[in-house]
């Protein structure tokens, strides 16, 4: 008889499934039915899927083992349990924004991608082979590639080429790696993967870490490889950008871990710990002067394209920490995963708001708007001030956390220039964040605010989500235990 932690999974896989399915007759056949029904559908499901995420954590944190269930190849464990959380709850919220934004004669598409792409990154992070893994990898990149270029213009046209050449490159380098490592293993199962003794000692092995490494960190976002992101972000709808900066470029964060803890567990001590480390660094200080660079910009401030590239700072960060990959690093890594998430994703749906009820994006047409808006203003300062690092918000929490994996990783002279060049890093983003809250948030209101500005329905409820995960950002900063503990016990 199936146990009730295989019926939570086999409901966690059915649901988006189901919601795919009724989107695409909706879309396809069905036009003439009412879209409100087709909303209740999409947010039952994101909800009930958030739900079951939950459950399932709740069974591991009881000592539940799952693993080889349901289909075969199932397992989750204390990571991909946190992660698979986090993400159901990006999905809601990007899926209740969706509501406000999304036209009612192209929800249904909406609908069915974002189902698509909740479903392939479901199967990623509870698969249990890394083959069955690629293939999902390519449902989530195909699918996001479809989001990205949503909008039907030449600017999004043109970015989810981008990401599609380069997530495509990234999947054929993850799929040689593979093929190479299916050479010397028993098999593509995490088990026998991590069991296997050898793997570095052969070129062949080298080769197979190296390439797998590289088509992960293409979708995360690694120094060079990142390109496509701050052309996706100003592209592509709202929810789909916090989609994108939330979960998308984590699973690619949640690649390089698991390649990691499966192949060299002693992550800091080997090369390819090394050179994460170093790549991580890199990409943090890119994404920090490109960050300056746009805010130097005599034309158009673009606060979408800023916040993709803030995204590849905190990109950096994660990196950083997934090549020192100590249980405290693990730690550290989810808990930044967290707060990056929900911050990002917070600012990118206000970038949203602001293209919807303001008619543009340009930072130097929004000044102000803070003090016009007090309530957008407060939960503006609480995403940035996150991002910067802020004390009493998560974001400060999580920076510590990384900086003291650092610190208790080793008396390396590499880990020592990471803690000094993090620390710079840091204070240069929250430089930056800070010059845009000056702009937005403290700036007297200029007359073109109220002149564009357009009211709509739903604003209060848009509002009301805004101060809801504002104040989930402080609840990470004020009462981190909170989440850290339950972190903590699913890791064992």
């Amino acid at each position: 008889m199936v146990e009730y932690i295989e019926w939570l999974i086999i409901a966690l896989l059915v649901i988006p499934a189901l919601g795919l399915i009724g989107a695409s007759f909706h879309a396809l056949i069905m036009k003439d039915i009412p879209i409100i029904y087709l909303k209740v559908l999409k947010i039952l499901g994101l909800t009930l899927t958030l739900l079951l995420s939950i459950l399932i954590s709740i069974e591991l944190n009881n000592g539940t083992v799952i693993k080889d269930l349901v289909i075969g190849g199932i397992a989750i464990d204390g990571v991909s349990a946190t992660l698979l959380v986090l993400f159901m709850v990006i999905f809601l919220v990007a899926g209740l924004f969706s509501l406000y934004y999304t036209s009612n004669d192209r929800f249904a598409l909406f609908t069915t991608m974002i189902f698509t792409l909740q479903l392939g990154m479901i199967l990623v992070l509870i698969t249990y082979n890394m083959f069955v893994l690629f293939i999902m990898w390519e449902l989530m990149v195909i699918s996001g590639y479809v989001l990205v270029a949503f909008n039907r213009t030449e600017e999004s046209f043109e970015a989810s080429i981008k990401y599609l050449i380069i997530s495509s490159v990234g999947s054929l380098f993850l799929l040689l790696g593979l093929g190479l490592l299916s050479g010397v293993v028993p098999s593509l199962n995490f088990a026998d993967i991590a069991s296997a003794t050898g793997i570095l000692d052969t070129m062949v092995g080298q080769l197979a870490v190296i390439f797998m490494l590289i088509g992960f960190g293409m979708t995360g976002g690694i120094v060079v490889f990142n390109q496509w992101l701050p052309d996706a972000h100003p592209a592509a709808p709202a929810p789909v950008s916090a989609l994108l900066s939330g979960l998308v470029v984590k699973a690619g964060i949640y690649g390089i871990y698991r390649t990691m803890s499966l192949i060299i567990p002693d992550a800091v001590a080997s090369n390819d710990g090394k050179i994460l480390i170093v790549l991580g660094l890199l990409t943090m200080t890119e994404g920090n002067l490109m960050v300056l660079a746009q805010l130097q910009r005599k034309d158009i401030i673009d606060i979408k394209r800023i916040l993709a590239y803030s995204t590849t700072v905190h990109l950096g960060y994660l990196l950083l920490i997934a090549g020192i990959n100590t249980d405290f690093a693990v730690v550290a890594l989810l808990y930044h995963t967290i707060n990056h998430a929900l911050a990002k994703s917070l600012l990118f749906l206000m970038a949203g708001y602001f293209l919807h009820s303001y008619q543009t994006r340009d930072v130097t047409n929004l000044i102000g708007i803070g003090r016009h808006d007090k309530i957008i203003g407060t939960t503006m300062f609480v995403g940035f001030m996150s991002l910067g690092g802020l004390p009493l918000t998560g974001g400060f929490i999580s920076k510590l956390l990384i900086l003291i994996g650092i610190y208790q990783a080793g008396s390396d002279p590499l880990l020592d220039w990471a803690l000094i060049i993090a620390v710079i890093n840091s204070a240069l983003a929250f430089g930056g964040y800070l010059w845009i809250l000056k702009k937005l948030v403290f700036d007297k209101p200029i007359d073109k605010l109220e002149e564009n500005f357009v009211a709509r329905k739903g604003d209060l409820y848009i509002k009301i989500l805004f101060g809801v995960m504002a104040l989930f950002i402080l609840i990470l900063g004020i009462f981190p235990q909170l989440i850290l503990d339950p972190i903590i016990n699913l890791l064992g």
